[in-house]
């Protein structure tokens, strides 16, 4: 589905029982607040998810180009969710390819430059991913206006056996 910048966040108001407006990708659930809605991101959950706060959130902070699923959990959830009410969104990053791969991505709201890999001897695989957005240079066009906005994700995944892999994420939001 299209939508602004790729945000993954934004097309989520087009599903049925999520409300959305059109300046922000926060978004609510069944005309909960919108802060009662769980967002993790490979287990880990996250906190203030969205860029240009002087905008009400206007995009995510997570590059929908990182991501190979999403998962959203409306109505009851169990209390490993905490004190969240509304939902969640359960969202996993991509899986590495076995061969060295690189993506370049260009927007009308951002630059994105994403690569992925296996390590030497099948020990792992690699993603990382850099997003630089273009929003600043319109608004010094424009007037006095800088809203910026950058992240980067990375991940690395280490075989240490047959059955035992260690996952290492960082990201930058």
């Amino acid at each position: 589905v299209p939508h602004l910048g790729g945000d993954l966040f934004r097309a989520l108001s087009l599903l049925p029982g999520i409300t959305a407006n059109d300046v922000s990708a926060r978004f609510s659930i069944h005309g909960g607040r919108r802060d009662e809605v769980a967002v993790l991101l490979d287990g880990q959950e996250l906190y203030d998810t969205f860029h240009l706060k002087d905008y009400d959130g206007a995009l995510s902070a997570v590059p929908a180009k990182d991501l190979g699923r999403a998962k959203l959990t409306t109505g009851a959830l169990d209390a490993s969710y905490g004190d969240r009410m509304g939902g969640a969104l359960d969202l996993t990053t991509i899986q590495p390819t076995a061969t060295r791969r690189t993506l370049f991505g260009l927007s009308s709201v951002d630059a994105l430059v994403q690569g992925s890999g296996a390590l030497p001897n099948d020990r792992g695989s690699w993603l990382a991913s850099g997003r630089r957005g273009f929003l600043d240079l319109a608004g010094r066009a424009i007037g006095s206006e800088n809203p910026a906005l950058w992240d980067l994700l990375g991940k690395l995944e280490l075989r240490l056996g047959e059955n035992l892999i260690i996952p290492l994420n960082g990201a930058r939001l």
